[in-house]
């Protein structure tokens, strides 16, 4: 993406590890990091499951940061089977994650595993400090995800980013929209008055860079969201702006959950999460508001 260092300095370059690394997040994240001369190891999950931890701490000798982004698409109808995959690729791979870094002789000083804003409960405000749903899928998940990143080593600083919806022109949900809109087609999802807590790709980024970079002692979790929370409707209305549509389509949560199962949570359920930390450890948003990104939103043909 081309960013500078955080406030223009040049980092320090590090040997930092990545799960994860293909995704949406993690290619960003990756090709980041590497263009300031950063290190970067990117951990595939047939080396996970299939390399002895003596062949895995071979490779890893001397990395300072571990990243964990692995994990199934969340997108998509959550059959039995998509359920398994979305639970097993995040728990079990951050269980084998912790495996190796607790093995290691030297271990890294630093590791941020992900987790989501699906913790929180639905319908009512939420910062870092605000108790789980612990009753959805969705919330179990990231409930068992953290509880296995938390096994890490004492001696290892855990961080867990709990992610809104990204928004980035490149991944996520926003290209998917785009191309309905693209077509003149407007589709607004669910009653459209559910709230979405967000974060563009650019600020999701730069946090990982400050808390890499930050040498005091910093909380344990943060939201990456951003300030302004939109709804759906509203973040239809905006990305509309940029488009001539001629038809408008209504989809209700009883034809999303025929379609998606229970994957319609994901675009019905309401999220008003917040984050306190974030500004505690000064961080500045680049996408204070949606209007921000749609101004910036880089269109194909």
């Amino acid at each position: 993406m081309g960013y500078r260092c955080l406030n223009g300095y040049k980092c320090l370059d590090m040997k930092i590890a990545i799960t994860g690394a293909s995704g949406f997040v993690g290619t960003a994240l990756s090709d980041y990091l590497a263009s300031n001369d950063h290190q970067i190891i990117k951990l595939h999950h047939s080396e996970l499951v299939n390399n002895s931890l003596e062949q895995l701490n071979e490779r890893l000798v001397d990395t300072e940061i571990f990243i964990n982004l692995a994990g199934e698409s969340t997108m998509g109808r959550w059959t039995d089977e998509k359920k398994k995959e979305i639970y097993d690729s995040r728990i079990n791979v951050t269980r084998r994650i912790v495996e190796i870094i607790n093995s290691m002789k030297s271990k890294p000083r630093l590791f941020i595993s992900t987790s989501a804003i699906g913790y929180y409960k639905t319908d009512v405000y939420a910062d870092e400090e605000s108790p789980s749903d612990n009753v959805r899928f969705i919330s179990k998940v990231c409930i068992d995800w953290e509880a296995e990143a938390r096994k890490v080593s004492d001696s290892v600083k855990l961080v867990i980013l709990r992610f809104g919806l990204i928004i980035g022109d490149e991944g996520g949900i926003l290209p998917h929209i785009i191309k309905y809109l693209q077509s003149g087609l407007k589709i607004d999802f669910g009653t459209g008055k559910q709230k979405i807590s967000w974060i563009h790709i650019e600020d999701l980024i730069r946090i990982y860079e400050l808390i890499i970079e930050e040498k005091n002692e910093i909380p344990d979790i943060f939201n990456c969201v951003a300030p302004d929370i939109i709804t759906m409707e509203n973040m239809i209305d905006e990305l509309s702006k940029r488009f001539h549509t001629v038809i408008s389509l209504k989809i209700p949560n009883l034809i999303l959950h025929t379609i998606l199962k229970e994957g319609e949570s994901l675009i019905t359920g309401s999220y008003e999460v917040y984050s306190v930390m974030l500004p505690e450890i000064g961080y500045m948003f680049i996408y204070n508001n949606f209007e921000e990104v749609v101004k910036h939103l880089k269109l194909k043909d």
